[in-house]
C-alpha cells in the first residue's frame, strides 16, 4: 500500500524522492503515526511534501487510497 501510494504521489506531480520515502518508512517503525489516517495524513506531508503548493495533491491522494 504505502508503495502504491509513493507513486501516485509521483503520478500526480509531487516531486517526492526515495530518500524521503524511506524516511516515511522510518518514521512509521518508530510509531509516530499508528491508527489514524489524519495522523498519516500529517506525517506523510511532513516527511514527502517539500513545497506547500503540493499540501492538496498529496491530500487527494490520501483520500483517494482512504476511499
Amino acid at each position: 500500500m504505502l508503495i502504491g501510494f509513493f507513486l501516485r504521489l509521483k503520478n500526480s506531480g509531487v516531486p517526492v524522492t526515495v530518500k524521503e520515502f524511506l524516511l516515511l518508512l522510518k518514521a512509521l517503525e518508530h510509531g509516530l503515526a499508528f491508527a489514524s489516517l489524519e495522523d498519516f495524513y500529517h506525517l506523510a506531508r511532513t516527511t514527502l511534501v517539500k513545497d506547500e503548493k503540493y499540501f492538496d495533491r498529496n491530500r487527494r491522494v490520501i483520500d483517494f487510497i482512504d476511499r
